[in-house]
């Protein structure tokens, strides 16, 4: 562990951000706040997070090309979609009931894409309050 440490501490390894795994938790919060209303601000918001220094800095790790924002903004936008945690009207990127108790109880998308597939489930704010202590995010 120590050997680890140092080689980080002297730049030896190349650290990889995870932001990767939060980054359709993070959206979603912030189409819950309406800074993300679409594709540009969706592609803005992205270009100014700690993941796009890491994409530019370590291109071969992220596959990062040209396009690459854009494809993971349209990639997240649709997976945000496929549970229901956004909709769209008039072009514009709205969320949705599941998508503002997914920021409110800071919670993992799997966690929120998983309690979307339970059948005849109670409110989302009662099923998110009985769970979240077993699989909430910690801030």
């Amino acid at each position: 562990m120590k050997a680890v440490s140092i080689s980080i501490f002297l730049s030896m390894s190349m650290l990889v951000s995870l932001i990767i795994s939060s980054c359709k938790k993070e959206m979603t919060i912030e189409i819950v706040l309406r800074t993300i209303n679409g594709l540009e601000s969706g592609m803005n918001w992205l270009k100014s997070s700690f993941l796009h220094v890491r994409m530019l800095k370590n291109p071969s790790h992220y596959c990062y090309t040209k396009d690459s924002i854009k494809d993971l903004v349209e990639k997240m936008f649709w997976m945000l979609t496929k549970y229901d945690m956004i909709s769209e009207s008039d072009g514009i990127k709205k969320s949705t009931m599941v998508g503002e108790a997914m920021a409110k109880y800071y919670l993992r998308y799997d966690t929120m894409a998983n309690i979307t597939r339970i059948p005849f489930a109670p409110s989302i704010d009662q099923l998110v309050l009985s769970i979240r202590f077993y699989h909430c995010s910690i801030m």
